[in-house]
């Protein structure tokens, strides 16, 4: 498919300069870039260990962030804790192959907040937990120019965007072990999504007898909030081999908002259009799908070792954005009044397809007693975005996280590092006002420093 522009942009106004405009004063389709959103579940990896190891973690779990992992891993903790931060700055460079620079952003993300609380109210082999997480983010911004076009009639091409896509999830769970070997547990979820996109566009043509200019400027953002549950179990096979296995439920949406807009202006051939759009209250739909993971992990008198396969079902392709405005278009062909119109704005689909993901950590005891620990990991990121999806873009990534971590009676410290990348399919990504067809690829980078730290009680 053709990727057509993200979300309230250039496809609108040409469409309404189309339909308002006379015979005589036919505007070419023009279609902006997209803004570059990944929508990958296998994100960022909240808590002590999970941050540093690759989010490997469904057979095991040892502190609050096993909530995330698998909440039957609660009864795990041997002690009452309080992570009382975890994060990571975070570097990532977006790099579109047609474009002659690449998008560049730094951000904050806080991965996890949680206290997990050993026998709640003297009741044995319960632990309970609420914890706060960011288990996805994603933020870029480009700004670039293009020549095209012909030396008779040279094309230049300037465009800014950015765009942001945040997951956070506050749950609160529990873990009960009957036994030795066998551990349960659950959790109520809510998780909450931000997205927000911005965009500018000036395509100017200069030939005879006239020049032909373009300006675009939108913008649009979107909340949700679903509410979804969470069930682990874990069984000890042996002292060395553990298994586990966690299954989320779909999300049910409980709320959501969000708006859009954008002006536009085009100036052609003596015919002058302008355009205008803002929708206070569109109708939105965002599906959180059904996840499962499983996983077995070894332990050994200085090391452990873990791997974990992930299963997210497709959710189908869906509208996720309907109007409830129109467009306000006027236009002005110089012969006459100028006309006015409003025409409608067209809907925007989302193509979620399944994923399957694989993920492997673990740590090494550089001293005795684990006061001291190396960890590792890798995880894949694949993306859940379809053929005919028109608000994300399609990047598979990898993971790779590294680190150390510290610990005495009651304080604990980790930091490493975490490296992603990624490269999506070629893609038609812009169509020049002179008809001419850009394609290109997009490399994905990201580098983060990782750090946390918890008190145990």
């Amino acid at each position: 498919m053709t990727r057509v522009t993200r979300l309230f942009v250039a496809a609108a106004f040409t469409l309404a300069a189309l339909v308002a405009a006379p015979a005589a004063a036919q505007v070419p389709v023009v279609l902006a870039p997209p803004n570059i959103t990944l929508p990958n579940f296998n994100g960022q990896q909240p808590g002590l260990t999970g941050s540093l190891e690759a989010g490997a973690l469904v057979a095991r779990g040892d502190d609050a962030s096993a909530t995330w992992y698998n909440p039957a891993g609660l009864t795990r903790i041997d002690f009452t804790t309080l992570t009382a931060s975890g994060g990571a700055l975070q570097w990532l460079w977006v790099s579109p192959n047609a474009f002659p620079v690449r998008a560049e952003s730094s951000s904050h993300v806080p991965a996890q907040i949680g206290l997990a609380w050993k026998e709640p109210f003297d009741y044995l082999n319960w632990v309970a937990s609420v914890s706060f997480a960011a288990t996805s983010r994603w933020e870029d911004q480009l700004s670039s120019e293009l020549q095209v076009g012909t030396p008779q009639a040279p094309e230049r091409f300037a465009y800014a965007a950015s765009s942001s896509y945040s997951r956070y999830t506050a749950s609160v769970g529990a873990g009960y072990t009957p036994d030795k070997k066998l551990r349960l547990g659950g959790s109520l979820d809510i998780e909450f999504t931000t997205m927000q996109q911005a965009q500018s566009v000036n395509d100017r043509i200069l030939a005879t007898p006239r020049a032909t200019s373009m300006l675009v400027a939108s913008y649009a953002n979107a909340y949700f909030t679903h509410l979804r549950a969470s069930v682990g179990v874990q069984y000890d096979v042996s002292e060395k081999v553990h298994v586990g296995g966690v299954f989320k439920t779909p999300g049910i949406q409980m709320a959501n908002r969000g708006s859009a807009g954008f002006d536009a202006t085009l100036n052609k051939d003596g015919t002058l259009a302008n355009l205008s759009y803002y929708d206070g209250s569109p109708d939105l739909e965002l599906r959180v799908p059904f996840e499962f993971a499983a996983g077995a992990a070894y332990f050994a008198t200085r090391f452990t070792l873990e791997a974990d396969i992930r299963i997210t079902q497709g959710s189908g392709q869906y509208t996720f954005f309907a109007p409830t405005r129109t467009i306000t278009a006027i236009v002005d062909t110089g012969n006459g009044a100028p006309q006015a119109a409003e025409t409608e704005f067209r809907t925007y689909e989302i193509d979620s397809g399944s994923v399957f993901d694989f993920r492997v950590g673990g740590h090494y005891f550089l001293s005795p007693r684990g006061k001291l620990t190396a960890h590792g990991g890798f995880a894949t990121n694949n993306s859940p975005v379809g053929a005919d999806d028109e608000v994300f873009q399609k990047v598979n990534l990898r993971h790779l996280t590294a680190g150390l971590s510290a610990e005495t009676a009651h304080f604990v410290f980790a930091g490493g590092l975490d490296y992603q990348w990624g490269t999506s399919p070629l893609y038609d990504v812009y169509t020049a006002q002179n008809g001419q067809v850009i394609k290109t690829t997009v490399n994905v980078e990201g580098f983060g420093l990782v750090y946390s730290f918890g008190i145990r009680f």
